[in-house]
């Protein structure tokens, strides 16, 4: 039986290290949290993602730069430390066209 405290062991690492360590599916864990009255970490909050946003903002003048020397994708993410999601995320938000086939 789950109980309140064995969801609570869970709280900072997720519904997905708790189900993986319950062997639940997920949608359970989801469901015995709510009626419990457990609240998992999560990283779509409101505030994940407004940090997520500032980091973005923080990158896109250096994104800028690389851009207009032409570096490919995969050069960039190496030289600013990130994934292609975040720079293609980055380039998005910001307008830069980051695309080094259509040059």
């Amino acid at each position: 039986m789950i109980t309140r405290e064995t969801l609570q062991r869970y709280e900072q690492a997720g519904v997905v290290a708790a189900a993986r360590a319950l062997q639940l599916h997920t949608n359970t864990i989801h469901r015995l949290a709510r009626l419990l009255g457990v609240q998992f970490k999560s990283h779509n909050t409101a505030e994940e993602q407004a940090r997520r946003a500032k980091l973005r903002a923080e990158l896109a003048p250096k994104v800028r730069g690389l851009a207009r020397k032409q570096l490919s994708q995969r050069e960039m993410c190496t030289t600013l430390g990130i994934s292609r999601q975040v720079l293609r995320r980055t380039a998005k938000d910001f307008h830069i066209d980051i695309n080094s086939r259509s040059r």
